[in-house]
């Protein structure tokens, strides 16, 4: 679901070897065109890979390590009530962040996971987001910045926004779960209105069933005075 961008790196070395080769073993056999189609296969492999190391290149020790191992990726069960997740993107640079949070009874994150598509700085930034959300309250989650960890992972200058998302996206997170208890609030404030209800009606039942066993018994003693 993310992208690695040192494994796009390997990827496109192995195949500029792999067509290098090619043309040298088919040189003495293909055509003119074949030959020249090969060549510019091997132009166009090289150049995507300079590009991609030189982008790789800008980065810190820091975000290239969470590039290469990234933690806490995976995902919860969105429905579960005390899960709340939060996905945002930018159309502009094509990251998409998922964070999804688990909160105990006591209000603290006791797990966070994300999911990432897109560029370095956006895999650094969610790993590390999730790493500062292990273990803190609702109210402390919440006042983590983007310039927290942008600083951490000293992103360069134009990755400033991968940082940016996650922040919103742990903000969308805190929100989503605090929509769900406020759902389940209501829903058992109804549920005790409904039981207060049940409870009057019976009372009220057994009041009417009282009183008529009153008037019954009154009924029989007045019959047993006369005679």
């Amino acid at each position: 679901f993310f992208f690695n961008a040192t494994a796009t790196t390997e990827i496109y070395t192995s195949l500029f070897v792999g067509s290098v080769r090619c043309v040298q073993e088919t040189v003495s056999t293909q055509s003119t065109w074949e030959i020249s189609m090969l060549a510019m296969m091997s132009r166009v492999v090289w150049k995507s890979c300079w590009l991609c190391s030189r982008r790789i290149g800008n980065y810190d020790k820091k975000a290239m390590e969470k590039l290469a191992k990234p933690e806490h990726v995976g995902k919860l069960d969105p429905k579960a009530e005390d899960v709340g997740t939060g996905m945002v993107g930018s159309p502009a640079c094509g990251d998409v962040f998922k964070v999804q949070i688990k909160v105990n009874a006591d209000g603290v994150i006791e797990k966070a996971v994300f999911k990432t598509f897109g560029c370095v700085g956006a895999i650094a930034s969610s790993s590390y987001a999730t790493e500062v959300l292990h273990g803190k309250k609702l109210e402390d989650a919440v006042k983590i910045k983007n310039q927290d960890i942008s600083n951490h992972l000293k992103l360069p200058p134009v990755k400033m926004h991968c940082s940016l998302l996650a922040e919103q996206a742990i903000r969308a997170a805190i929100n989503d779960y605090k929509s769900k208890q406020g759902k389940t609030k209501g829903k058992k404030t109804e549920d005790i209105k409904e039981a207060a209800e049940r409870v009057r009606k019976n009372l009220e039942e057994k009041v009417e069933e009282i009183k008529l066993q009153a008037i019954y018994l009154l009924l029989c003693y007045h019959s047993r005075e006369k005679k």
